[in-house]
């Protein structure tokens, strides 16, 4: 910010569009191994590609930064607010297909990331922004100071008070610590309470496409053998896997799935491999679909996936641009479902079956809420984008259990599986790292909190937009002469 503050509006929006585009590739650089493995491309289109997507995560910071230099907010009264504003505002507008941001950094540190529950990831950004600014504006203010060799000019100056100016700079990290403080003792103390929490067992196999099915029933037979933290299990959940097999279309896994269901007694959550959007074939193309299954082997609840991973899952402009398929033939044919579907496994427990890449979306985490869900079950694939990939993923989901203080239960192939309270803290006792292959028993207690987030998120966003349009129809640059 500082190298920016006296450059034109043109090459401050190419810096901070060049600093944003360096930032995506060192964020998502494990992407372009991961789409040339998967979907069969050669490294140079997948950099290349990988590029393109960056660029277009990128812009949103340049076109803030020139906003806020045309615009003069620099030097103008109220920066602090000003200048945040447009930084949260242009970024949350853009449509992304990586929901994230450098406050997601912030993951290791709970008591930094509990305004979300207010306002979300886009209130963090101002306040990340806005703590940015005030630095900037001491540096400014006592460096201009002591530039300045006009004896009147430097007293004008200097009749603003230096508290006045170091103030918020003070004020903002104190606000953010003391609401942490605040809302974490409390989370402490509800996650003691298991009198009514339901046991639930996960794997995570380290599956590849070459395993079968009994990969899988295997390792959750395992699981009861070891099990030592409880004398039943309410729920077992299998991850998402490249495993090929469907609880749908074929009826000697259905009926494998059900033999073992027979054995252990419990409600199961798994996620086939395909379910044919014709019941026959793939030729109408398949769902990426999750089954909620009784312990009498009778399927319950199934949903289909809704955000599906672009060159992974589905190949965007197929239709318009044939010819695109030559160049991504492993990408797979996936349709997207439409609703989302509780998995109701009690009038307690309303399960939000989220699939992997499905969590990053905050506003499809609100429809579960909107719906009664009280926990958060998200079966996970990272082994196409390594430990980078999974590390990123997790940091991501940390801030939809603040935002709406749901925790979160995440069932990765190679990992990170883990449970997630409801305010980002991660259990390191049901935690299990990645690429090791092992199983886990935990207790999880349903939540039923509301947050202000949840209840007011679209009209908070509403009403930011709009202040921001109407101080850009107000406001006028100063004169550049």
């Amino acid at each position: 910010m500082i190298a920016s503050v006296n450059l034109s509006a043109l090459k401050s929006a190419a810096l901070y569009f060049i600093w944003a585009l360096l930032w995506w590739l060192g964020a998502v650089w494990w992407l372009a191994p991961a789409l040339s493995r998967f979907a069969q491309v050669p490294m140079v289109p997948s950099v290349l590609l990988l590029t393109l997507t960056c660029g277009v995560l990128a812009l949103p910071y340049g076109v803030a930064s020139f906003i806020i230099h045309y615009y003069q907010w620099w030097n103008k009264r109220f920066n602090l607010i000003k200048i945040p504003l447009a930084f949260t505002v242009c970024t949350a507008l853009t449509p992304s297909l990586i929901p994230a941001s450098p406050v997601n950094a912030l993951y290791n540190f709970p008591m930094l990331i509990q305004f979300a529950d207010i306002g979300g990831v886009p209130l963090l950004v101002f306040l990340y922004v806005a703590f940015n600014v005030a630095c900037v504006n001491i540096y400014r203010y006592f460096s201009l100071n002591k530039k300045c060799s006009n004896p009147t000019i430097a007293n004008q100056r200097l009749s603003f008070k230096p508290t006045h100016i170091v103030f918020p700079a003070l004020l903002i990290p104190g606000l953010v610590l003391g609401y942490g403080w605040l809302r974490l003792p409390e989370a402490e103390s509800t996650a003691t309470t298991k009198n009514n929490a339901i046991t639930i067992g996960y794997i995570q196999p380290n599956a590849t496409v070459e395993d079968k099915l009994s990969t899988l029933i295997l390792q959750s037979k395992r699981l009861l053998q070891s099990q030592s933290k409880s004398n039943n299990i309410d729920l077992i959940i299998w991850p998402e896997v490249p495993t090929p097999f469907s609880w749908a279309d074929n009826s000697y896994d259905r009926y494998r799935i059900q033999r073992y269901i027979d054995e252990i007694d419990s409600h199961l959550i798994v996620v086939s491999g395909y379910r044919y959007a014709n019941n026959k074939n793939a030729s109408a193309g398949f769902f990426n679909t999750a089954h909620l299954i009784s312990p009498e082997g009778i399927q319950l609840s199934q949903y289909n996936k809704q955000h599906l991973v672009p060159f992974f899952e589905y190949l965007p402009f197929k239709n318009t641009l044939p010819w695109i398929k030559q160049w991504f033939p492993g990408s797979k044919n996936y349709l997207s479902g439409e609703n989302p579907e509780i998995f109701e496994f009690s009038n307690e427990y309303r399960l939000a079956p989220l699939i992997c890449y499905e969590i990053l979306f905050s506003d499809l985490v609100r429809d579960y809420k909107n719906l009664g869900a009280t926990i958060i079950i998200n079966p996970s694939n990272d082994g196409w984008f390594g430990a980078q990939g999974a590390l990123s993923h997790l940091s991501i989901a940390m801030f939809r259990t603040v935002e709406y203080h749901m925790p979160i239960v995440r069932v990765g192939n190679t990992g990170i599986s883990t449970v997630i309270s409801t305010h980002g803290k991660i259990s390191d006792s049901d935690s299990i790292p990645v690429n090791k292959t092992d199983g886990n028993i935990a207790k999880v207690s349903a939540s039923t909190d509301t947050t202000i987030y949840s209840l007011y998120g679209n009209w908070i966003h509403q009403i930011t937009i709009s202040l921001f349009l109407l101080l850009l129809a107000i406001d006028r640059p100063r004169d550049r002469t």
